[in-house]
């Protein structure tokens, strides 16, 4: 057989694909024949992070030197400024950026917004050292309200529970109940107790009603003596707000806001021949330092007090030396939550009892009116037919005598 040849279209092919490639070849260089229109020397992720940051937060360079330069607060917020000092180039990024600068003519090709802000950070006076001193002062205030609002709270819950006059009459109850119901055995003679003791007023159940724990009996036993269960309940009051606090972490924060302090004083020293100085920075910045160490020594005093307040309720509780005053004010939190909870169970059980003797009272009313209602209406009727037998009794033997008198005169008549 003969071998079928398909005939080639040489032109076709040329222009669906020599053609094509000669549009790609000249896209290409139209490409590469475009001019710059910013120069830049930072990579791709760097200008984006930095100018994502610029816009996010309506930042400039402006708002930056009234920070740093005039002082003014309210030009950039402290997270911001901090922000700032963490974006200032360094090593060979800094290096990069001076090359940049010596090569490159903003006149000629304005520079790419990253490098123009870092560059004009480059160029305040000592903007480095300005700036963490200015974040130092903005934050400081915030940060010592907050750690002397939790140490203040803290003085207070456990000034309250350590000087406190009505808990030792407590618990000096609860250990004559332990002592009471363990007599004969071995915990039966105790002269103290652990912490670790309370919870378990709620668990011993009584005999005969299952419902009413020791706890309860212990606030029946209260009532008696209101002043002493309002006043120990007072002095709790605050064990349960001050058991979240982190005494550990305020006093490291607060030694971390000294040091913060001592750098701006170092800081200032290094300034001290600066004759670029010439907006009272360093004069801001000494006030600062003497008001912040004035601060930060009566807040270490705080600090110093709490720690004996806590290790004299360590030893007033019988707690481990070690124990973190928060897991001792948990213990207490505990048990003025379940003394709350005892006596709000004995409220609710004097409510259930007097209305179960009203419904009790209200059914022996009823049964006593409906047997009196009876009663009276068997007298009733017992009075109706008495009446009706003294009437009707007495008329028949009246009437047969008088018939039988008829009849014997009648019959006398006949004869």
């Amino acid at each position: 057989s003969k071998t079928l040849r398909v005939k080639l279209d040489v032109g076709v092919l040329t222009n669906f694909f020599f053609k094509r490639k000669e549009e790609a070849e000249t896209s290409t260089e139209v490409k590469e024949s475009k001019k710059k229109t910013v120069a830049q020397c930072l990579s791709m992720q760097r200008s984006q992070n930095i100018e994502i940051f610029l816009n996010g937060c309506g930042i400039n360079i402006s708002h930056v030197k009234s920070s740093v330069l005039n002082l003014d607060e309210k030009a950039i917020d402290a997270d911001n400024l901090g922000k700032v000092i963490e974006i200032l180039p360094q090593g060979e990024e800094l290096q990069e950026l001076m090359e940049f600068k010596k090569n490159n003519d903003p006149k000629v090709l304005p520079w790419g917004r990253a490098e123009e802000f870092l560059l004009q950070l480059l160029e305040i006076p000592n903007f480095k050292i300005r700036a963490e001193c200015c974040l130092t002062k903005s934050r400081f205030d915030p940060i010592c309200n907050e750690i002397l609002q939790d140490i203040e709270l803290l003085h207070r819950c456990l000034s309250n529970v350590v000087d406190s006059s009505w808990l030792p009459n407590i618990f000096a109850l609860v250990m004559q109940m332990g002592n009471y119901l363990n007599h004969g055995t071995n915990k039966g003679q105790q002269r103290g107790f652990t912490l670790d003791t309370l919870p378990l007023l709620t668990r011993v159940e009584g005999f005969h009603d299952k419902s009413y724990s020791l706890i309860r009996f212990l606030m029946d036993t209260l009532e008696s003596d209101r002043k002493v269960k309002d006043g120990a309940m007072k002095d709790l009051e605050l064990c349960e707000s001050s058991a979240k606090l982190d005494f550990d972490e305020s006093v490291r924060r607060l030694n971390e806001i000294e040091k913060k302090v001592t750098l701006v004083e170092g800081s200032l020293k290094e300034l001290k021949d600066d004759k670029t100085d010439t907006d009272g920075f360093q004069t801001v910045m000494q006030a600062f330092v003497t008001a912040a160490q004035a601060t930060l020594s009566k807040l270490k005093e705080k600090v110093d007090e709490v720690q004996v307040l806590s290790k004299r309720s360590c030893d007033l509780f019988a707690e481990k030396p070690r124990t973190p005053t928060a897991e001792t004010l948990g213990k207490l939190a505990a048990f003025r939550k379940d003394m709350e909870d005892g006596r709000r169970q004995n409220l609710m059980a004097k409510v259930k009892k007097e209305k179960a003797e009203k419904r009790k009272a209200e059914q022996q009313a009823k049964a006593q009116a409906r047997k009196s209602v009876h009663q009276v209406e068997q007298a009733s009727e017992a009075s109706t037919s008495k009446r009706t037998m003294q009437v009707k009794v007495p008329e028949k033997p009246s009437t047969i005598h008088m018939n039988a008198n008829l009849q014997r005169g009648a019959a006398n008549t006949v004869n």
